[in-house]
């Protein structure tokens, strides 16, 4: 049984808070692992000593000592790399070259066994793309995300401001899987369409931004959804302060806290 980091409204309950921006920040900080709720979130050095040993307990028992891994430290920077690059696409290939490219000549094989095992792990969770136009699931070309946010903060060293859109993608991501839904990455001649999520007959497309602060930027995120031709539920979600739930040319822009208490609706 896959047991998932708890929802928002989940933290909530656990940490005995109030909705508000700070507890959501915290959130987005220090993710959803349960057993944050008996380490408290008053003191940060407490906070990321839980976080780096939770860590390094997934990949010393759970990666290393289990696959009996030998290049460890090429493995520890293959999760920062993932942990940097959060919410790109991803092929094996791609991941070689880069990897050469900084003077490390890497097979594809061994970056293949270790993506396995960080799966395998639910450090890290793939997103395969689904191409709109010929109804299909592609084959290379991933999308990772991180199983809880709060391990990928550790890993990039937390409280990163310039990584928040990072970071709201994969807990939008996460969310998503909270709802049940299947989810991918949508794949349009135009550009990508950041998840597309499937439950029974049902099909609902979203966009993820911090903030829609400008025409250029409401244009990107909205366009791409527009230049999609079926009547399927849309959804832009953002940050975008005071922003409340409304519809333009059939697109529902969605507060990210909203959309975490409550949901696609």
């Amino acid at each position: 049984i896959h047991i998932q980091p708890l929802s928002y409204d989940e933290f909530l309950v656990f940490h005995r808070l109030e909705d508000n921006d700070t507890t959501l920040w915290k959130y987005l900080n220090y993710g959803g692992l349960p057993g944050l709720a008996m380490i408290g979130l008053e003191v940060e050095e407490h906070i990321w000593g839980y976080l780096r040993d939770v860590y390094n307990s997934i990949i010393l028992t759970d990666i290393i000592a289990r696959h009996n891994v030998r290049n460890v430290a090429f493995l520890m920077n293959l999760v920062r790399f993932f942990a940097d690059t959060t919410g790109k696409l991803h092929s094996v290939n791609s991941i070689c070259k880069y990897m050469k490219n900084s003077g490390l000549d890497i097979s594809a094989r061994i970056i293949a066994s270790y993506l396995d095992y960080f799966k395998e792990a639910y450090l890290i969770s793939p997103v395969r793309r689904y191409d709109l136009h010929g109804k299909k699931i592609l084959e290379i070309n991933d999308k990772l995300y991180f199983g809880d946010v709060g391990l990928r903060n550790f890993v990039t060293g937390g409280g990163r401001d310039a990584d928040i859109e990072k970071i709201i993608e994969n807990v939008v991501y996460s969310h998503l899987l909270h709802q049940g839904y299947e989810v991918y990455v949508g794949q349009l001649q135009a550009g990508e369409i950041d998840f597309v999520c499937s439950k029974a007959n049902e099909r609902k497309y979203v966009q993820v931004a911090y903030m829609i602060a400008d025409d250029a930027t409401r244009a990107r995120e909205f366009g791409r959804l527009e230049s999609i031709r079926d009547n399927y539920p849309k959804y832009v979600i953002s940050m975008t302060p005071l922003v409340v739930r409304n519809d333009s040319n059939g697109i529902t822009h969605l507060g990210l806290r909203e959309f975490l208490l409550n949901g696609l609706k």
